[in-house]
């Protein structure tokens, strides 16, 4: 008998990691866009020569770039990043959750007329307005 329960057990364990389900593959969200870019962010960058200053873009300038960080774990509130080939920069959103619509791996594009450039400890920041205090936003 207990060479009989050996033998089933055997065979239930062979039987069960061998078993290969196919899962189906989740639907792609990819969606082809009208939008080129034309320039690079480093090129972007170059644009805020001094620390410390707002700079309002005014010209068409549109950059396209990979989502780096996100918001997800807490660490950059409202804010994600993201990097072309050339650099990466910071892009400040007002809203929370920002890594349930650009998460990790996404391909954006970016039209910055109007947009501004600002640094924090050195590091350059694309967003809209310009920082006045805590509760104010000069746009």
């Amino acid at each position: 008998m207990k060479k009989f329960f050996s033998i089933l057990l055997a065979c239930s364990l062979f039987a069960f990691t061998n078993c290969k389900k196919a899962f189906d593959e989740p639907p792609s969200e990819s969606v082809n866009v009208d939008i080129k870019s034309n320039t690079t962010i480093a090129a972007l960058k170059a644009l805020h020569t001094v620390a410390g200053q707002f700079d309002e873009i005014k010209t068409d300038i549109t950059i396209e770039g990979i989502v780096t960080m996100d918001d997800q774990t807490g660490n950059f509130y409202k804010t994600i990043v993201f990097q072309d080939a050339t650099a990466g920069i910071e892009l400040k959103l007002d809203g929370t959750g920002n890594f349930n619509n650009y998460p990790i791996g996404r391909k954006i594009f970016i039209k910055c007329n109007g947009l501004t450039l600002s640094d924090y400890n050195g590091v350059t920041q694309l967003g809209a307005g310009t920082y006045v205090n805590a509760s104010n936003f000069k746009t």
